[in-house]
């Protein structure tokens, strides 16, 4: 998915996340979105105490890789509807965007409700369906 190292299905992907994805996926992450890593972790609700502890160990746990597994997913829908202008999707995950509320996208990302709610957004503007 999107070049980064994870698996786009199946059991790959569950083993992937289920054993902690990489570090480096994460840092590649970062500089794909140019988000720092600090508004990136906050993003997938890792605190930096723990993003630091994680970049010694060189992976994360299951559940934080779950939260950079679903942040992907989003931004590859991003990227879709943006019909593959990466900037334009980067940009549009960091505006107030009033259909959730006035809230970012980017702010929405830990959680699977919030997720799903940004991919429920996409795939209405998508579909030309504002209301």
């Amino acid at each position: 998915m999107l070049k980064l190292g994870i698996p786009s299905r199946g059991l790959a992907l569950h083993f992937a996340i289920n054993n902690g994805l990489s570090y480096d996926i994460f840092l590649h992450f970062a500089e794909l979105t140019r988000l720092d890593k600090r508004e990136l972790a906050a993003s997938l609700s890792i605190a930096l105490a723990t993003l630091h502890r994680r970049a010694k160990s060189g992976h994360f746990k299951n559940s934080e890789s779950d939260n950079l597994y679903r942040f992907t997913h989003v931004l590859v829908a991003a990227i879709d509807l943006f019909e593959g202008n990466n900037d334009d999707a980067i940009t549009w995950l960091q505006s107030d965007i009033e259909a959730i509320g006035g809230n970012r996208p980017l702010d929405m990302l830990s959680t699977s409700a919030g997720c799903d709610a940004v991919k429920d957004i996409i795939g209405r503007q998508k579909h030309g369906v504002f209301a």
